[in-house]
């Protein structure tokens, strides 16, 4: 089904973000160029040493580039396991994958920084390069910027868990997975091929209701033109059918919204029986009313 083939895509991505994959292919690729660099400084000294010196210069800062970042990525790569332990051993899986991000940009930024100090930066020179190189990559991307730390927000404030039952905007359903970009949430548990993909960015712009994961309140409108006769009666009658049928314990009540009467009906239950239950009620209020 399509709904259960997206889930298991979504447990293999968690789960190669944890094994690391990415890390694997950065120490690869970073591997093969300088295996090349290094194949070609020293196919000049030993075999034909016509390079020009600016090229040299260039193999030797590439090298000195791309070197810094295999070993940083090595080392990310032998010690994450060991910091996802000691940090977060008892923490969700979208917790685990934020610090692992924290940690390998830690790491690729003092790398960033050796690099610079042996190309011959001063400390204030690095801070100023450090500056704009920070400005001119958060103008660029800013609004993934925007979506990491909407997902940081997510993590750490826990305005919803995976699980909870919420509804930001029109939206509403059921939270199945966190990511960095987006939310997804199943807005009818029952069927299948209907996930909603909603960007981080908007939970930090629009207020979010959260019903939780059970025994949620639910609130039913039936509209009515004029108070029939016997209401009282009528009523009863019909609270006892429903709690009877969907075994429930509802409440209802005469309102008024704009001019217009209705009877609603709020009683508590899990939330992925909302419509089938709201169609019950309405159809057992439309025949014995």
């Amino acid at each position: 089904m399509e709904k259960t083939k997206l889930l298991k895509e979504l447990s293999n991505e968690i789960k190669d973000k944890l094994r690391h994959r990415g890390t694997n292919y950065a120490i690869i690729f970073f591997g093969i160029i300088v295996g090349i660099l290094v194949f070609l400084v020293y196919f000049n000294k030993t075999i034909s040493p016509d390079f020009p010196p600016y090229i040299v210069n260039t193999l030797k800062i590439l090298m000195l580039v791309f070197g810094a970042y295999l070993i940083a990525a090595l080392l990310i790569r032998i010690t994450i396991d060991f910091i996802i332990r000691v940090l977060a051993k008892e923490f969700e899986i979208e917790r685990k994958l934020l610090i692992k991000k924290l940690y390998a940009g830690l790491i690729y930024l003092i790398a960033t920084l050796y690099i610079m100090w042996r190309l011959g930066f001063g400390l204030q020179n690095m801070t100023i390069v450090a500056g704009l190189i920070t400005t001119g990559i958060a103008f660029a991307v800013r609004d993934i910027i925007m979506s990491y730390l909407s997902w940081y927000i997510l993590l750490t404030k826990k305005p919803f868990r995976i699980g909870d039952y919420i509804k930001i905007g029109d939206e509403e359903g059921k939270v199945m997975h966190i990511g960095t970009f987006f939310v997804l949430i199943d807005n009818s548990p029952n069927t299948i091929d209907d996930f909603v993909r909603i960007p981080n960015r908007l939970f930090l712009e629009k207020p979010i209701q959260n019903f939780g994961q059970n025994n949620v309140l639910h609130t039913v409108k039936f509209y009515i033109n004029e108070i029939p006769k016997n209401y009282d009666t009528k009523i009863e009658k019909i609270i006892k059918k429903i709690n009877s049928e969907l075994k429930i314990d509802v409440k209802a009540f005469l309102d008024y919204e704009q001019d217009k009467r209705f009877i609603r009906y709020e009683f508590r239950d899990d939330y992925s029986r909302k419509a089938e239950l709201r169609d019950r009620i309405i159809r057992i209020t439309a025949k014995m009313l």
